[in-house]
This record gives C-alpha cells, structure tokens and sequence, in this order.
C-alpha cells in the first residue's frame, strides 16, 4: 500500500507525462478489448440455446465430374428417411429462409421470413413469450397455414397486443393463422421476423430446404456421422443409376454459423496486438526518458541505504498504477468504439455480431492485458534504473557514460521494433 501511494504521488508530480501515458496505454487496450469483444461475442461464447454443443447441420456431398461440393440444401425425400431411420438425434428438422411482404397491420413491408417444420422450435429449446409453437397438423398439405412472429414485428407492427394470437395475417398474398409470439433473444435464421409451417415436398427434385439436428445426450458427432453414412449409402443403392450420387456431412451448427470468419477476426486481434506492442514501446521509451532524469534521486536513495529491490518494486508499482489507470479508460474506449463499429459495419457481415458485449470475460482479459502491459513496459525502465553504479552516478553530472550508452541503446532498439513491427502492420 505505501509503495501503491509512493506511486500515485511520483505520477501526479509529472501530470505531462501522465496523461501521454495513460491516453497512449487506453487506445492501445482500448482497441485490444475490443475487438476481443466481437471475437469472444462470435467465437468464443456458446449459442444462445440449451446444450447448444450438440446441434448439428446437416449437409449434403455431391459427387460428380471427379468433384465433390458440399451444400447446405437438402431434399425433401432424404430428410423424411433421415428422420424415420436414424438412432442419434433427439431432434431433426428442416427449415428455409427468405423475405416475405407484410400486408397486414400498416402499410406493405419487406421482412425476413423462414418456413420451419413441427421439431424447429423444440430442438432449439425455445419457447414462445405468448401462444405456442405449431402442431403437426399444420404442416401437412392442405391443411391450416400457421404463422409465429418475433417479439420486435410483435411490438412495432401490432402494438404488443394480446389478441394478435388468433388472428389472421397475410404474408406474400397468402392467409396465415398467428398462433404464438417468438422471444426477442431468437433470432435464428438471422434476421427472421416471422417463422410459417413448413409442408416437405416429396418430389426429388426439391433441394431448397437445411437440415438441423440435436444429438441425443452422450452420442459424439463422430458416432452420428457414422450412422449418417450408412443411411446415405443404403438411399444411395435404392435411387435409379441416373440419379447423382451423395453423401452426408455433419458440422456443429457454430462452426457453421461462425466458421468463416474465425481467420478475419484473428487477423483483426493480431493487428491490435501490433498497435499495443507499439504502444508497450512508445511508454517504455518515455519511462526511459524519465528514469534517466530521475537517475541522481535513485542513487542517492541507494547510497543512503535503499535497496535496489525496493527500487525496482517502486518502479514497477509506477508502471502497473499506468497500466491500470490506462486499461479502465480502455474499457471505456472499447464500449464507445464496439457501439461506433457495430454500427458503422455491413449488414450481416460479420455473424452474431449483436450479441457482441463485456461480460466477465472480456473484463477478466482487460484486466490480464493491462497487468501484462505495465509489466512489460516497466521492467526495461527498472532494471536499467538499478544497475547504474551509485558512485558513479553521484559524479559531476549525476550520471554515468556507461548508464548513457545503455540508456541510449535501449531508445534504439525500441524505436527499431516500432518501425519493424509498423511495416509488418502495412
């Protein structure tokens, strides 16, 4: 605690340098938090669904020409076998998304749309803020068109009112009965504002819909996929000699959702890393500068019987106290520029991205990163401050040619990886 207001006291004496450090330390963490904020959002935190590790897609490998593609669509005919034959899902069911117009409630609007059949809403353990999900009879051919809306269409388009369930709205030109109301944290497909009953086609020429499941507890995806193979050859051997050879692949659904932009946003969390070292260089340097006019009142406190340990600890306690200080501004700066770059981003460019935020995840690796920084800037400063020899420094000029030259060498080397690391960043 002593060496803690020693430090606070040192600081305030220099208000200058102070605040150079602590505003170059806060955009460095600042940044760095950040963007760990979008990566823990989109990679690192699990989807918002009961036991969501074990949902799985479904995607089909067509064969032909000696290439293999994989597709997300699968037919129709091939997810009612899947359904009846397999022994590893708890659930299986099949949607697809688009737009849909609006007609009722205001004027015509464009909204996002999904068809989804009876299991969707129960694989995904989601249950309805008001009425229910559908019953089977709503998705057989020629019955009654079912309709679910989310929470926002809900609020904006209908008022919020309860009375909504029951009645009757037009999608497309078409009737659909509304028989529950989504809550606002579902928003799978991404976008969807409304979610219909979904009737299979069960001609084989249908590939439109995706194939979602939920493995049963305690069944890996290898055990499934395994079983998915088998249930593709034997519809494989069953279809004419003409039909296209396929077969089945199983991917959880994050890696799916997310999988494409884990290289984009690592890239992202390495370049800020880059501007933080540049900035761990730029502090060390100003320390640097500081402990070299500080270097007559440390040796004095060593000639008069202060140990260089003690020494150092004061040093390092000034470094960490920047690096704490630094590292709250951070976070202040990282919640005004996720707010800036969720808002300034392209629409669905980046999966998941509104469910990006701090939570104690991101504030543990702030407070890791800032502990980290001011260590990582204050030990060159410390160790140099207390390896001058005293009786030297007590000389005329208060300081050594030796702890010059080292000093000296020190600025250099750090203003060589700043421009080494500035070209790796272009």
């Amino acid at each position: 605690m002593n060496d803690l207001k020693f430090a606070f006291r040192q600081l305030l004496k220099n208000p200058g340098f102070t605040a150079v450090a602590v505003l170059t330390l806060a955009l460095g963490i600042g940044a760095n938090t950040a963007i760990f904020s979008v990566v823990n959002g989109v990679l690192l935190r699990p989807l918002p669904f009961p036991a969501s590790d074990r949902l799985v897609m479904i995607l089909t490998i067509h064969h032909g020409d000696g290439t293999s593609q994989r597709w997300e669509s699968v037919f129709d005919p091939d997810f009612k076998e899947w359904t009846e034959q397999n022994h590893v899902f708890e659930h299986l069911a099949a949607y697809g998304s688009g737009q849909a117009t609006l007609l009722s409630g205001g004027e015509p609007k464009r909204i996002g749309s999904a068809e989804v059949t009876v299991d969707f809403f129960s694989l995904l353990g989601v249950k309805p803020l008001a009425g229910r999900t559908f019953l089977p009879e709503e998705h057989q051919a020629g019955g009654p068109r079912a309709v679910m809306l989310s929470e926002g269409l809900w609020r904006d388009r209908f008022g919020a009112s309860p009375s909504i369930i029951g009645q009757t709205v037009t999608l497309d030109g078409k009737n659909a009965t509304v028989v529950g109301v989504l809550p606002g944290g579902f928003h799978f497909p991404a976008d969807c504002d409304v979610w219909t009953s979904l009737v299979l086609d069960t001609s084989r020429g249908n590939a439109i819909h995706r194939a979602l499941a939920r493995l049963k507890p305690d069944v890996p995806i290898e055990r499934a996929q395994a079983e998915m193979d088998t249930i593709a050859r034997r519809l494989a051997q069953a279809r004419p000699a003409s039909a296209p050879g396929s077969g089945v692949s199983l991917i959880s659904l994050q890696e799916q959702i997310v999988g494409g932009t884990r290289s984009l946003l690592f890239i992202f969390l390495g370049a800020v890393g880059f501007v933080l070292m540049i900035a761990c260089a730029n502090v060390t340097n100003l320390l640097l500068v500081r402990a070299a006019a500080r270097q007559r009142e440390i040796q004095i406190r060593v000639a008069l019987g202060a140990s260089r340990a003690r020494i150092a600890r004061h040093l390092l306690t000034e470094s960490l106290l920047l690096a704490a200080v630094g590292g709250v501004l951070g976070v202040l700066l990282a919640v005004w520029g996720l707010g800036l770059l969720i808002g300034l981003m392209p629409p669905n460019l980046v999966p998941r991205i509104g469910e990006v935020g701090l939570d104690v995840r991101v504030l543990g690796f702030n407070f890791g990163l800032s502990l980290l920084t001011g260590v990582a800037f204050g030990l060159a400063p410390a160790w140099q401050a207390v390896r001058t020899n005293a009786n030297e420094a007590l000389k005329e000029g208060g300081r050594s040619q030796s702890a010059g030259a080292r000093q000296r060498f020190l600025r250099q080397a750090l203003v060589a990886a700043e421009i080494a690391v500035s070209i790796v960043l272009l």
